[in-house]
């Protein structure tokens, strides 16, 4: 069969009959390779399937070119393989989800790769989903929130310094001690230093002046149970100590024993046992102790003379004649307008009888 060329005219044959040269009539084609016959859709276009035949070039389709295999201009890459400098691929998108949550798909179904704001991509840090990194700040929940392992840096000779609000790496021994100084919250130079022999001192102290003025606790004003040291002008020894006395009570004076008798009382009568207080000086009183071979009734009283008010009243039976009042203190005598202790004690025995009295007090 000839070959069509260009400006040639062509009878028509439907296979029966010759249709001879008709103008406007469309040459129908039907493609075969003998056996099978290509198909043309209702728009027209060719309907082709291409076999699988090696080293058939076809040309550019959508993609520029695509290459198959796993070379440097390849976009498929064998596992294992090293990397190059220039190798083709493909460039990879992630979708943007701020806040990440569960995702609709199945498990073990594909999903996109999800990335922050900022594109960073999310990923988890534990095998449960649940990160170990917490907001500065941030509530702790025990047994629920996870917490990584802290690293220490081996340093035993010379730590890198850092500037003000850099990250520092905590330091530690070759055997995994922690290195660690404490220092004053407002003063590094004050250090808490451990020396070779393990003992505790400190790298630098504020100088402290005392002056005489300063040591001198021959007058104390302490407050509860006061400590009362009395005045020594002698250098302290061990044969010279300190005098050290624990009273109650506040004090800044002289403590004062003051014994006194009433003697030979005579039955049913009265006798005096008095203490006039020290002048510009006030007593606190702290204990009255009479006692006697017999009964007999004492009465405390405190006051100026003219005017005493009587603070107590006690008896003692022949069986136990003796008494004794505590007062700790509370009960004060000024001086003013002669102040004056006074135990009034009667014979209440049937005989005559010494009457003995002490009173122990503080003179401020």
């Amino acid at each position: 069969m000839a070959d069509f060329l260009a400006s040639q005219r062509v009878r028509l044959f439907d296979g029966t009959n010759d249709k001879g040269f008709i103008t406007g009539q469309p040459l129908i084609v039907r493609l075969s390779d003998g056996t099978d016959l290509s198909g043309i859709d209702g728009n027209g276009n060719l309907q082709v399937i291409l076999a699988s035949n090696t080293g058939v070039d076809i040309g550019d389709v959508d993609v520029t070119s695509v290459i198959p295999g796993t070379g440097a201009t390849n976009l498929g890459k064998a596992v294992d393989a090293a990397a190059g400098a220039t190798d083709t691929g493909v460039a990879l998108l992630a979708v943007r989800d701020d806040i990440l949550s569960t995702l609709t798909p199945a498990d073990g179904d594909y999903v996109n790769l999800r990335v922050t704001s900022t594109g960073a991509l999310w990923v988890s840090t534990t095998a449960s989903g649940s990160s170990n990194i917490l907001q500065d700040d941030a509530a702790f929940t025990p047994a629920t929130d996870y917490v990584g392992v802290a690293g220490f840096f081996a340093d035993e000779t010379a730590p890198d310094s850092v500037n003000e609000g850099d990250i520092g790496a905590a330091r530690m021994t070759l055997d995994r001690k922690q290195l660690m100084v404490l220092t004053d919250a407002t003063n590094d130079a004050f250090r808490l230093a451990i020396d070779t022999n393990g003992k505790i001192g400190v790298s630098s102290m504020p100088t402290v002046t005392v002056t005489a003025s300063d040591l001198d606790i021959r007058n104390l004003n302490l407050t509860d149970d006061a400590v009362k040291v009395s005045a020594n002008t002698t250098a302290n020894t061990e044969l010279n100590p300190i005098f050290v006395q624990v009273v109650s009570g506040v004090l800044s004076g002289i403590e004062v024993v003051f014994y006194g008798t009433a003697a030979g009382v005579t039955a049913n009568n009265t006798a005096n046992i008095d203490y006039t207080v020290t002048t510009a000086k006030t007593a606190k009183v702290q204990w009255i102790r009479v006692s006697a071979s017999g009964a007999f009734k004492a009465t405390v009283q405190t006051g100026p003379v003219a005017g005493l008010v009587t603070k107590e009243v006690i008896f003692a039976a022949a069986a136990m004649p003796q008494g004794q009042m505590k007062y700790e203190g509370l009960l004060e005598v000024p001086a003013t307008s002669t102040g004056t202790i006074r135990i009034a004690v009667r014979n209440d025995d049937n005989q005559a009888m010494d009457i003995y009295a002490t009173i122990v007090m503080t003179e401020i």
